[in-house]
């Protein structure tokens, strides 16, 4: 409780960390009971941050460091408040205050590389870059004012420490790949982006998860292959853009539908080895050197009563004449193939990115059961 006083670091050497260091265990709360609130602990330009959680050497896993703000000012360099990416297990609460930091095109409000709980219900976050980063732990946002000051949005891959300008909440899954669950369901956001995710080192946003009211998600930026999906109640959830068709799935879209990923993923056992069998999906499929290593692929040339083209042959039989394709060959969408395993492949999915779902029509089936038809020519 501060009772407006200030604190400010004005030493002559710099701390890579906090002016104050929450330590695992300690449970540290900002009250400033002072008629106006100006109370404030500020880092100067020598300390990394205000308040910093969990030290140098107390280990990755351990007892939680708490901090509850409630009003008063923190003011940091590169940060206000910073956690560490190596040391986990920290419960961050913002009720009101003062959050922001002065360090000229690369501050930020809360770093929060951690594996932790951020939780913000009021005040007000100012940062350059952007309010909160979120780079692994989790984050629920109720209300409070978060204001990114950057006039322009970028973000770069970065190891050890930030990637975003210009967004108020940024998330950008560490290295680390710890997982990331985030809730904004009330306050403000302002900056170029309201809410950017990025997949900034490549993890393919594994166990990255994000539910935000509907009004944030109009100025977010996604990753490529990501979209918002509506949910009830006004929220929406980011979802990988992604089709998937397996055996005996029905189909029914009526328009054509783009997609930035369409999968047909289906099981061959042992019975189906260089066995014929039907290839009819909604997607073009571009046939891949890895695919060819599993399976043949036929288009069919035509059916006739006989093995020799133009021969009259039996009415009472018939042939079916193939063209074997080769890799980068296109099937067709809503046409039949015929593909053969040429061992015993278990599941395997058949990958395709910016597709096209075709649209059902008179001329295809409304059920893709005859991929699971087995032919014996």
């Amino acid at each position: 409780r501060d009772n407006g006083k200030k604190i400010e670091y004005t030493g002559s050497s710099t701390l890579a960390s906090g002016v104050i260091i929450v330590l695992r265990g300690g449970d540290l709360t900002i009250d400033d009971s002072s008629t106006n609130h100006d109370g404030s602990i500020k880092s100067g330009t020598d300390a990394y941050a205000a308040i910093a959680l969990i030290k140098k050497g107390e280990g990755e896993t351990g007892t939680a460091a708490k901090l509850t703000v409630n009003n008063g000012t923190l003011e940091g360099y590169y940060y206000a408040i910073t956690g560490n990416g190596s040391r986990h297990n920290t419960e961050i609460t913002i009720n009101g205050g003062t959050i922001t930091a002065t360090a000229a095109n690369e501050n930020l409000g809360i770093f929060h590389p951690q594996d932790g709980t951020l939780t913000i219900t009021g005040g007000t976050l100012t940062a350059y870059a952007s309010a909160v980063e979120m780079r692994a732990g989790t984050l629920n946002l109720t209300g409070g004012n978060l204001t990114a000051t950057a006039t322009t949005y970028s973000y770069t891959a970065n190891g050890s420490g930030s990637t975003t300008v210009g967004a108020a909440i940024a998330i950008a899954q560490h290295n680390t790949k710890k997982v990331i669950t985030t809730t904004l369901s009330g306050g403000t956001l302002n900056g170029t982006k309201t809410i950017s995710v990025v997949d900034a080192q490549s993890n393919d946003l594994a166990n990255v998860d994000v539910t935000a009211t509907s009004s944030f998600v109009a100025n977010a930026e996604v990753p490529e292959g990501f979209k918002w999906e509506e949910q009830s109640g006004g929220t929406c959830t980011l979802v990988e853009d992604k089709f998937i068709l397996v055996d005996g799935t029905d189909y029914t879209k009526t328009a054509d539908e783009p997609v930035a990923k369409a999968v047909y993923k289906r099981t061959f056992g042992s019975n189906r080895v260089k066995k014929y069998q039907g290839w009819f999906i909604p997607f073009d499929y571009t046939i891949t050197a890895a695919d060819l290593q599993k399976f043949k692929f036929f288009k069919i040339d035509m059916i006739a009563h006989s093995a020799v083209p133009g021969e009259a042959g039996d009415p009472n039989k018939l042939w079916v004449h193939l063209i074997q394709l080769t890799e980068n060959d296109v099937m067709m969408a809503n046409k039949p193939y015929i593909f053969t395993p040429q061992e015993e492949v278990g599941q395997y999915e058949f990958i395709t990115t910016n597709a096209t779902l075709k649209a059902l029509t008179t001329e295809s089936v409304a059920s893709c059961s005859t991929t699971s038809e087995e032919f014996n020519f």
